[in-house]
């Protein structure tokens, strides 16, 4: 029987092959697949595949379309490929922005010449690209004022939680939950807090803002925090924070990071934030240390000097309050952040030589 049917098809396709031949090659290629006539990019369908390997040749299919509308079919084509940039800038701009508006809802002054900016700002990822949103620690922030001057901040909170955008995603996916039934489409909008390291100096339009100005956020730039290097729980149980000046806004980011950029400090033996200023007024975030130590990140602050304040903490540099501190660790299993200037740097990587712990064990944040 497969025999006679491996004869059946040979004759078939035969008879088709003398059909196509007494047309012209144009013709011949309309007539066997009118989307390459037309200049459509198609793959063979698995059974042409299998009759290839078995040396028999398809038979010729009609699919309804007439040489006319064939080639009408081959300029559409041709036009769209060639159409394709400017609609996905469209898309960009009618359904995702690089720009979102945000509000101002509190300033605060946290230090001389520093205070915290919180914006109530879009963050659903069905409106902001990934690439252009807050996502590691570190990150800088980029303002539109209402006066279209732009200046740049780094945010002082965690980057956003990905459960705020949960609802978002499984619309994008398509994805009900139980009990849901669908509906029609529509833009899901997201908004939470961002809180931005504001310095008089460096940041002057930011500085002025009130509560309830209007301004813009735009893409967030890519520097910040890459800790995928000592992620590894076993492999480096204790990890140390050194900080000081916009690194402190940086290093609050990480400390708080629920999942993106997280170090998960509560699945670590050991975690602690040596944090430095130059006095204790100028020291900032106090209120949150008993949240982070619930967390079990210590916090070991250390100031140049007193001035004459109440201070129970270190009274020295970074490398001397690591000194003084009761801190037990292994060098090689021993994981080091620093975020700050590069003196701070500087300072943390002669702490590290005379502690000997690897200088590849080190992430490295340099403010901006």
């Amino acid at each position: 029987m497969a025999a006679l049917a491996r004869a059946a098809n040979l004759s078939a396709a035969n008879t088709v092959g003398s059909t196509i031949s007494s047309q012209s090659q144009e013709d011949a290629v309309f007539l066997h697949n009118p989307l390459t006539y037309a200049g459509v990019q198609t793959k063979a369908p698995r059974f042409e595949q299998r009759l290839k390997v078995q040396g028999l040749k398809p038979a010729t299919k009609f699919l309804g379309r007439s040489k006319q509308s064939a080639q009408r079919l081959r300029v559409s084509a041709v036009a769209s490929v060639e159409a394709k940039p400017e609609a996905e800038e469209q898309k960009l701009e009618g359904v995702q922005k690089l720009w979102n508006a945000a509000t101002v809802t509190s300033t605060q002054d946290i230090s001389p010449g520093v205070r915290i900016v919180t914006l109530e700002t879009e963050i659903s990822r069905e409106i902001v690209p990934l690439d252009a949103s807050y996502m590691l620690p570190g990150q800088t922030a980029q303002i539109k004022l209402a006066s279209g001057a732009t200046e740049e901040a780094v945010p002082a909170s965690a980057p956003f939680a990905k459960e705020k955008n949960e609802a978002v995603l499984l619309k994008m996916r398509g994805d009900i939950t139980a009990g849901s039934t669908k509906v029609a489409m529509y833009t899901m909008s997201v908004k939470a807090p961002l809180e931005l390291w504001v310095e008089e100096g460096k940041a002057p339009g930011l500085w002025n803002l009130k509560q309830g100005d209007e301004v813009e956020v735009g893409p967030f730039k890519q520097t910040g925090m890459d800790v995928r290097p000592i992620l590894f729980l076993t492999r480096f149980p204790t990890v140390l924070v050194f900080a000081r000046g916009t690194g402190l806004a940086a290093a609050r980011a990480l400390v708080e990071a629920q999942d993106t950029g997280s170090l998960n400090f509560l699945l670590r033996q050991e975690g602690r934030l040596y944090v430095s200023a130059p006095s204790p007024a100028e020291l900032p975030f106090k209120n949150v240390w008993p949240a982070w130590e619930s967390a079990n990140v210590k916090v070991r602050p250390t100031v140049d000097a007193t001035n004459g304040e109440p201070w129970d903490g270190f009274v020295g540099d970074l490398k001397h309050a690591f000194d003084e501190d009761d801190l037990e660790y292994e060098p090689t299993q021993t994981a080091v952040v620093v975020a700050g200037d590069a003196a701070t740097i500087d300072e943390v990587l002669d702490l590290l030589q005379e502690a000997e712990i690897p200088e590849e064990q080190l992430i490295r944040w340099q403010c901006p």
